[in-house]
């Protein structure tokens, strides 16, 4: 949100701990702490530049997590395990804002 007369900024901090992945809880999906930044500053009234700034640290974490059963072959057993997506590497975007 950018205000008239100045800019905007902000740094946020967000996160989660550990926790069960599972119902029996014999399986732990790991926490994260991330840090962003998000500033916007009005250039002239009609012109905005933005800039994100997510994972500015750099943290490997992993976004989605939960518990699965799978198999590394057609002919091994099933084996329950935390599978993941990764989450997003330090990702900074540049935006700029034009309103007529």
């Amino acid at each position: 949100m950018v205000r008239r007369g100045g800019g905007f900024g902000a740094l946020r901090l967000r996160g989660i701990g550990e926790r069960p992945a599972n119902d029996d809880g014999s399986l732990t999906a790991t926490g994260y702490v991330l840090l962003d930044l998000i500033a916007a500053y009005p250039v002239t009234d009609r012109l905005t530049v933005e800039v994100t700034g997510t994972n500015l640290l750099d943290a490997q974490w992993r976004e989605a997590q939960f518990a699965d059963v799978s198999r590394v072959s057609p002919t091994a057993e099933l084996v329950e395990d935390v599978h993941f997506t990764p989450g997003s590497p330090l990702t900074v975007i540049l935006g700029i804002e034009a309103r007529y």
